[in-house]
Parts: C-alpha cells; structure tokens; sequence
C-alpha cells in the first residue's frame, strides 16, 4: 500500500515558507519508500493564543474599510511583514478599481 506524506511545518511570525521544502520533501520521501503530497505550514506566534476568539466582519463593515484598515484588521489575526502588507494593500486596491 502507498502512503503519502502531509509535512507540517512550523513558522515564526512573519516567516514564509521556504521556496524549496516541497522539492526537499519529495525526496526525503522517496528515499524512504513514501510518497509525499502537502506542505502544510502552520504559525505558531501570538495569534495562537487568540485561536478560539470569533473575529467577525460583514460584507458591508468589509465594504466600508479602506485598504489599509482591511490589512490592519487581517494583521490582528495574522502577522504580516512590511512586505506583505504592501503587497497585500496593493492587490486590494486594485480589486477596488
């Protein structure tokens, strides 16, 4: 029977996942008779701590907010770096055209 392989990996608040730990994980599961499907990167930071806290936004109280406040709001669940959040603002500004 084959098995298949989900890698969880931890990341530091702000880190992304690496751009080859599939590759890697590919071929540590080859080497071992598996068969490796997901890279599954999981935060572990402050936001942890706030894991069973509701957070809930209308479409309209969505509607209302700026760009920059829609980052502010998705940064109080999940870190972002400055990159991030540039690129982040970016792309809604652009869905907003």
């Amino acid at each position: 029977r084959e098995t298949y392989v989900r890698l969880n990996v931890s990341l530091a608040p702000g880190e992304l996942p690496g751009a080859d730990w599939t590759e890697r994980a590919r071929k540590v599961a080859a080497d071992k008779g598996l068969r490796f499907c997901h890279v599954n990167p999981i935060r572990q930071d402050a936001a942890d701590e706030r894991r069973d806290e509701k957070f809930v936004l209308t479409v309209d109280e969505l509607k209302e907010l700026s760009p920059d406040s829609v980052v502010d709001v998705l940064a109080q669940k999940h870190p972002l770096t400055d990159a991030q959040r540039q690129l982040l603002k970016g792309l809604l500004e652009d869905l907003a055209r």
